[in-house]
């Protein structure tokens, strides 16, 4: 959730973007359109609200988690891991991986938990207001009567045919408005100010009629509740509540062409002044479940002002409304794939398409009290076998398991051969030993060298970093910022079930690349071998302020049958290291009498 409020307040600088464009192609076209239209194309603003929380990311040519991930990239860095190549008979699974990580200080979930609690904060604090007006339209209700004036009730009902509105919406009368308004859903009704019933006037009560009746007919209360839960979860926004204050009060003007459309030339004055006489006794106080055909003082001038110089639409008006429309639905369409800040919203990935043999294991008593997953694929049976189904589809970081790949990488740029992979150390000093001398594609791996892989990184480019994602299919092929960090809890992710998927198109060399490349890297994550086969694998560790909060483990056994492909992904506060991911794998392969690892 912490993730999510920095993506979500992203996702209002697009929100406000959007709104700003449409206001603007409002104010532009102003002439050219008319009440109604002008007013129902806020509805493309109020569709979009909604977008930020779904729980993926529809298909676009825009994306902001490059955005996203450059902001936590700030404060967070990847701990390297790495595992000793081990050969002979099988050793301990303790033996087997070594992690070699580096603390970095800030946690990026901090300033996204403060937001996320203010948030909330403040949608609680529109809650307490709309529960207390809400208890304000309870009392106006109590003390609201049924109609009585049979003059009025004649003529209401003449109105309602006029609309051609067969349910019968109850009319009430009250002492306590001001103005007249229509409120409730599933049951509408007509409230009216008592003294507009005792010093009846039938003209006006037909325009309040016919006023309101438009409100009922256009459905307006079910959007008075879409527009004040908006107004809930967007208090934040000044956008979000400038357009929804434009909304209110256009729907206003849109229920005054309507009724004006009605109306002959020679009532619109008549009209107009019904309004004038509402702004000489209205307060500036409404109620957000209602609508009122009153509003302040500057919002009467404002439909004063329409009403002056209302006239029918012509086709040629018709048509250009017609076309606004249309803009502003592409306009929507293109700002969509911008606003999904769901957490799992672009990192979701579930097995390749046309799987269908999986099994779901219950191995919670192997991963104790991590939060994790497991994923095999037995290459004999096709057969899929997958603990915790929701992160074994979630992405997350690769960490130094993406080390395979980048020496693939390395090796099909020539950058290294596999008969010539040596670097020289710099004479920098980093927190291992180990790190400190000269390195080869080998011991690069089994240390987990990180400025030997950042190497070859450096001698890339953008382009060709991308087009090799695209072509191996990793995760979600992102890249941004600098190219020797991406793979470091950065933009590039992975899922569990992505990584046994991969490495089955490594092993398999569906890449297409030079055999001796592959072979090269296999033996560089060679980890033990055996009676049983022969087993290869890469760690990865990430860690903060000193806390271990992600580990990983994946890898394959070579067997005399077909190979077995793994992924163990787990995470927590601290000590989720890709050493104790490799401790959970070995103790299920041994369950599964796929691998023994012996003393």
């Amino acid at each position: 959730m912490a993730a999510f409020s920095i993506r979500f307040l992203i996702s209002n600088l697009y929100i406000a973007l959007f709104i700003a464009i449409l206001y603007m192609v409002k104010h532009l076209m102003k002439k050219q359109l008319s009440g109604r239209t002008q007013y129902r194309l806020w509805f493309f603003m109020l569709f979009l609200l909604p977008f930020p929380f779904l729980p993926f990311q529809p298909a676009g040519f825009f994306r902001i988690s490059s955005w996203i991930s450059s902001l936590q990239r700030t404060s967070l860095h990847n701990a390297a891991s790495g595992q000793p190549a081990v050969t002979g008979l099988n050793v301990a699974a303790t033996e087997l991986t070594r992690d070699l990580s580096v603390s970095v200080t800030g946690n990026p979930d901090h300033l996204g938990t403060a937001i996320l609690g203010l948030w909330l904060f403040g949608i609680g604090v529109m809650i307490l207001y709309f529960s207390y007006m809400k208890i304000h339209m309870h009392r106006i209700e109590r003390t609201a009567l049924p109609l009585q004036n049979k003059e009025a009730k004649r003529l209401y009902e003449d109105c309602r045919k006029e609309l051609f509105i067969r349910r019968e919406i109850p009319v009430y009368t009250t002492a306590y408005i001001s103005s007249p308004f229509t409120a409730g859903i599933l049951n509408p009704r007509i409230y009216l100010p008592l003294h507009l019933v005792s010093d009846f006037c039938g003209s006006d009560m037909r325009y309040m009629f016919l006023h309101e009746l438009q409100h009922y007919k256009h459905k307006d209360s079910i959007l008075n509740f879409f527009m004040n839960l908006s107004l809930t979860v967007y208090w934040f926004n000044p956008l979000v509540w400038f357009a929804l204050k434009r909304m209110r009060d256009e729907r206003e003007v849109a229920c005054d062409s309507s009724v004006l459309q009605m109306l002959g030339e020679d009532e619109y004055k008549n009209y107009g002044m019904v309004l004038l006489n509402f702004a000489r006794k209205m307060s500036e106080r409404t109620i957000p479940f209602v609508s009122e055909m009153g509003g302040n003082k500057s919002h009467i001038k404002e439909r004063i002002l329409n009403i002056a110089s209302y006239h029918r639409c012509s086709t040629k008006e018709k048509v250009k409304g017609i076309c606004i429309c249309i803009l502003a639905a592409a306009l929507l369409f293109i700002f969509i794939p911008l606003l999904p800040a769901h957490a799992e919203s672009s990192d979701y990935a579930p097995v390749p398409a046309g799987t269908e043999d999986i099994s779901y294991a219950d191995l919670r008593s192997h991963f104790g009290t991590y939060d994790g997953s497991f994923v095999l694929f037995d290459a004999s049976s096709e057969h899929w076998t997958i603990y915790n189904k929701d992160l074994a589809h979630t992405r997350f970081s690769p960490d130094s398991s993406y080390k395979i790949y980048d020496a693939l990488q390395g090796l099909e740029a020539g950058i290294i051969t596999p008969g010539n992979s040596q670097m020289a150390w710099d004479g920098s000093t980093y927190p291992f030993d180990s790190w400190m001398a000269d390195q080869n594609l080998d011991t690069a791996m089994h240390n987990s060298v990180n400025w030997y892989f950042q190497s070859i990184d450096s001698r890339l480019d953008r382009a060709s970093v991308k087009e090799y994602l695209h072509r191996i299919g990793y995760g979600n092929e992102q890249v941004s910022g600098d190219l020797t960090t991406y793979w470091l809890e950065s933009d590039l992710k992975i899922s569990p079930s992505e990584q046994v998927a991969l490495l089955r198109n490594f092993y398999y060399n569906k890449f297409g690349f030079a055999p001796e490349n592959i072979e090269a890297v296999k033996k560089a994550i060679l980890t033990a071998s055996g009676p049983e086969g022969s087993l290869y694998g890469k760690t990865g560790t990430g860690q903060i302020d000193g806390q271990e909060i992600r580990g990983w483990f994946i890898g394959f056994i070579e067997r005399s049958e077909n190979p077995v492909f793994f992924a163990c992904y787990i995470q927590d506060e601290e000590e989720a290291t890709g050493s104790r991911a490799s401790d959970i794998t070995y103790s299920i392969l041994k369950d599964m009498n796929i691998w023994t690892p012996e003393p």
